[in-house]
């Protein structure tokens, strides 16, 4: 399906523009124009055949389940309302109730992993630093930001962090930001 087509259908269905829309996939957060080939192949339905393509360019619809949203919320999932019309009594309690305890199974989950994950990655960058290598990041980049970090070891080695290194340099507290002003990077001290 083309975008033409789908402003079509959906004027159809909603003259208004008023109605909220429902994906599989959970909520829509945003929609992304990318070439065809970028991120993988995109599938359409014509003249009763399903086509997988890399042609021309496509919009990406970027939706997030209340799954996503409690792990993109490091399991805190407060922000999630829950407003259910139709239900009253036990049976509203109980709807209730069966989404918080899906929440909460989530929320756990997310949590655990991330502490291990972060426990992990911090043995292993401590054991990098250990061998001799510094992690910088370049000075232009915000402290704090992930994915910028480097190891570095005697200046002609340099290895980009992957994205749970990064965040254990940052949230582990075993590290500081150095910022030296004739230098162009900022160097994390380890502060053990």
């Amino acid at each position: 399906m083309i975008t033409e087509e789908l402003i079509e259908q959906l004027k159809k269905e909603d003259p208004t523009g008023k109605c909220h829309v429902r994906m599989t996939g959970g909520a829509v957060l945003f929609c992304e124009r990318k070439a065809g080939y970028w991120d993988g192949p995109y599938q359409y339905i014509k003249d009763k055949k399903y086509i997988i393509s890399t042609r021309g360019n496509k919009v990406d619809i970027h939706t997030s389940d209340y799954e996503d949203w409690i792990w993109d919320h490091d399991g805190d999932y407060s922000s999630i309302e829950l407003d259910f019309a139709g239900y009253s009594g036990e049976a509203l309690a109980g709807k209730i109730k069966d989404y918080k305890n899906k929440f909460e199974k989530t929320s756990k989950e997310c949590k655990e992993f991330k502490r291990q994950s972060l426990h992990n990655f911090t043995f292993q960058i401590l054991k990098k630093v250990q061998e001799g290598w510094k992690i910088v990041q370049p000075k232009d980049t915000k402290i704090g930001h992930h994915n910028v970090h480097y190891f570095i070891k005697k200046l002609h080695k340099k290895e980009r962090l992957c994205q749970g290194e990064s965040e254990a340099v940052i949230e582990s507290g075993f590290f500081e930001p150095v910022v030296k002003s004739n230098k162009s990077y900022i160097h994390w001290r380890l502060i053990l």
